[in-house]
């Protein structure tokens, strides 16, 4: 829904949906996870219709103020279940069986990075790939780092980083 904005008048590579790429020396899948372990049919639902084209066009010429009232009006009716804790939990565990299965089918990559759910979490698998989930940055400062030889949560704190 960014359009341009990233790329042109801040310079940042944007992926609007899910993109295969070089991280830190790894073969990576990325993508924000949504719609592809929903639990509810109201999580796919609500999927379908912030991804549709129509939708998109519509909120990039409305306000932006009156895009995330509607945003929030919908998510809090569609997708009202999204405090249980339960549903939280199976849908983290359904994102990393999900990511699990993605390398078991996809031996080039190296990574798989998700967020959806919000659930922090580096899961190595035996043969030393890897699901990241960095959870989300506005929920205590929280992002990884990705080299070649590791992958590692930090969490930022005002004037100083460390290990998550």
């Amino acid at each position: 829904m960014g359009g341009t904005f990233f790329t042109r008048d801040l310079g940042i590579a944007f992926y609007g949906g899910e993109a295969e790429l070089d991280l830190g020396g790894r073969r990576a899948f990325v993508a924000h996870g949504d719609g592809l372990t929903e639990q509810h049919w109201s999580g796919k639902l609500m999927h379908r219709f912030t991804r549709h084209p129509v939708t998109v066009a519509v909120f990039r010429v409305l306000h932006p103020t009156i895009g995330f009232w509607i945003a929030d009006l919908f998510s809090r009716h569609l997708a009202d279940n999204t405090k249980d804790r339960a549903v939280l939990d199976r849908a983290a565990v359904a994102q990393r069986e999900w990511a699990a299965d993605f390398l078991a089918r996809h031996p080039e990559v190296d990574l798989v990075i998700m967020a959806h759910t919000h659930r922090p979490v580096v899961h190595r698998l035996s043969d030393g790939r890897t699901y990241l989930n960095p959870g989300a940055f506005l929920d205590g400062g929280r992002y990884a780092v990705i080299t070649r030889d590791n992958v590692e949560l930090k969490q930022f704190t005002a004037g100083r980083l460390q290990p998550a």
